[in-house]
């Protein structure tokens, strides 16, 4: 937790079962196409030297395109399953890993996972990462005043851990729904966060800009 990571950067390997019988189905099929290819160039020789018919020569076109597409589909499968066959040796004892890699740069906030543990296939992250470098800030508006309110709104941001630092704001957002208990609006804030000073579930206020102003001489 805290560290940064790049997109597209390794994090951990999965061992899976589904992958192993998966590698196992795509080397049996590539040997089979393998034959498949040397027994249609066989019955073309044969067939263009007149010693077999063209029913055996037809055969083994449609056993070679048969185990075309074997391959195509097992290979699309390692794909849904996180292996590009391209570039993984499929033959060493580590194509049943799954290279689990960062979606996008940010910072690790979450871990639920340890080396050699046992996960289940379910909607449960095994590690969150943020992009921290802005952030957003929710605040209640109350009811009366969101007519002041609009999209792309600057605003200031204040919390209690840097009381002498102000955050730049723009409002991003406005909620669709009115608390019925509260009587208030959420709004939603994108903060520039320099240094990464803001962190997550930090309590802070914000100070809108009202486009209001007095004539005068």
């Amino acid at each position: 937790i805290g560290d940064a990571v790049q997109k597209n950067e390794r994090l951990f390997f999965l061992k899976s079962r589904e992958v192993a019988v998966a590698v196992t189905e795509h080397l049996e099929d590539h040997k089979d196409l393998d034959l498949a290819e040397k027994k249609y160039a066989m019955a073309k020789d044969l067939f263009e030297h007149r010693a077999v018919s063209h029913i055996a020569l037809q055969q083994a076109e449609s056993d070679l395109a048969k185990a075309k597409a074997r391959v195509a589909r097992t290979e699309e499968a390692l794909r849904v399953l996180g292996l590009r066959v391209e570039e993984n040796d499929l033959s060493s004892e580590l194509s049943s890993l799954i290279p689990i890699v960062a979606p996008l740069g940010g910072t690790v906030v979450e871990r639920r996972v340890t080396d050699g543990q046992f996960v289940q296939p379910d909607s449960n992250p095994l590690l969150v990462i943020a992009d921290l470098s802005s952030v957003w800030v929710l605040a209640d508006i109350f009811e009366r005043d969101l007519h002041r309110v609009h999209v792309g709104q600057r605003a200031e941001v204040l919390t209690e851990a840097y009381p002498e630092h102000r955050f730049l704001a723009r409002v991003s957002r406005i909620s669709d729904v009115v608390d019925p208990a509260t009587r208030t609006v959420k709004v939603r804030f994108l903060v520039a966060n320099p240094g990464a000073l803001l962190k997550p579930e930090m309590f802070a206020s914000v100070t809108l800009m009202l486009d209001e102003s007095a004539r005068g001489l």
